[in-house]
């Protein structure tokens, strides 16, 4: 029951992602949109990690539609609703959801740190299972949207990171990330 109210809130308030002009441009220069552009890049995620399988034509065609300018453009025929619902299907159809969240509203620094700590602990244990996290950070970015998830899920703390936990099946589902990058982390 929780997943499929997950997924109609993002299918609902994802939108404001693609609108707010600044936060989809920082989005934007992160994703990936053919498989050798991922793999040159070593950061970053593709399109069919958001949307599902999608085809290399298709997924140019959505390079074009989705830049920062042309979706300024298309945000005035409800693009960004179209976009967002395609997503809150992605996580209509998880297989679990994951939350983690502060005790406190507003978590001292100290606090954020082991959070972060905590986060990344988690991750990569996920990742020694051969388990996948979709973050969804898109309802928690925006204080007004983060409060109605809360509402809406009746979580009780604040969460900082919440999404959907799986399998990934295929090669297209395996994070991007630079060689060393786990090289480059030591966890206390």
């Amino acid at each position: 029951k929780a997943i499929k109210k997950f997924g109609q809130f993002i299918s609902d308030h994802a939108a404001i992602e693609f609108t707010h002009r600044a936060a989809w441009q920082e989005t934007y220069q992160y994703m990936r949109w053919t498989q050798n552009d991922a793999d040159s890049h070593g950061d970053g995620f593709m399109l069919s990690q958001v949307l599902g399988p999608i085809a290399n034509w298709k997924s140019q065609l959505y390079k074009i539609a989705m830049s920062p300018t042309v979706m300024q453009c298309l945000n005035k025929v409800k693009f960004a609703s179209t976009l967002a619902k395609d997503l809150g299907k992605q996580y209509t159809n998880s297989p679990a959801l994951f939350v983690l969240s502060f005790d406190s509203e507003q978590p001292n620094t100290k606090t954020q740190l082991i959070a972060g700590m905590h986060l990344l602990a988690f991750w990569l244990r996920c990742e020694s299972l051969n388990l996948s996290l979709w973050p969804a950070s898109i309802t928690l970015q925006h204080d007004t949207t983060r409060h109605q998830l809360q509402s809406a899920l009746n979580l009780k703390n604040r969460p900082f990171f919440i999404g959907k936990i799986g399998e990934a099946i295929d090669r297209q589902n395996i994070s991007i990330r630079h060689g060393d990058a786990l090289n480059a982390v030591t966890i206390l």
